[in-house]
């Protein structure tokens, strides 16, 4: 069982949502949405597929990954999407000028939804929770957080 880390380099930029510790991810190429669309994404932003099945940027809690890389402006380009794992920790980023504390390891998190820029909210919500504050960064505003995705974050039929 091999396992993934971040190596803590990513302090203000680059990918907003990366797998921590876990399996190696599983990733799948799925089309995007045509190009100059409103949903477009980065890489290491959430994603889901919308009606016609493309890609698009995740903002409904119906999320199939972490895309792997940026939105093509050329329609019918396929992005390799790192599926998501509910056994898997994940790091992402607080909202700026909200410093973690201990007391948020068990609460949820809500996900703010922006191109390139996904941000962690604490409290009030079912999309996450907060299993540590990261290493390196986790207690300074604006800081990572180490979590897991809920069930209700998955896409899921009825």
């Amino acid at each position: 069982m091999e396992l993934c880390h971040v190596l803590g380099a990513i302090l203000m930029a680059g990918p907003s949502i990366l797998l921590y510790s876990g399996l190696d991810p599983q990733v799948v190429h799925v089309q995007g949405a045509a190009a100059g669309s409103a949903l477009a994404y980065y890489d290491g932003d959430l994603v889901q597929t919308d009606g016609n099945g493309e890609l698009v940027i995740g903002s409904s809690k119906t999320y199939i990954g972490i895309a792997r890389d940026d939105f093509s402006t050329t329609d019918n380009t396929d992005t390799p999407v790192e599926l998501l794992d509910l056994h898997s920790i994940y790091v992402g980023r607080v909202a700026a000028g909200v410093t973690p504390v201990e007391a948020y390891i068990g609460d949820g998190l809500a996900i703010t939804f922006t191109v390139g820029a996904h941000t962690l909210a604490i409290g009030g919500t079912d999309e996450a929770y907060c299993v540590g504050l990261h290493h390196e960064d986790g207690l300074v505003a604006g800081g990572r957080v180490l979590f897991r995705f809920s069930y209700t974050s998955f896409v899921h039929t009825t």
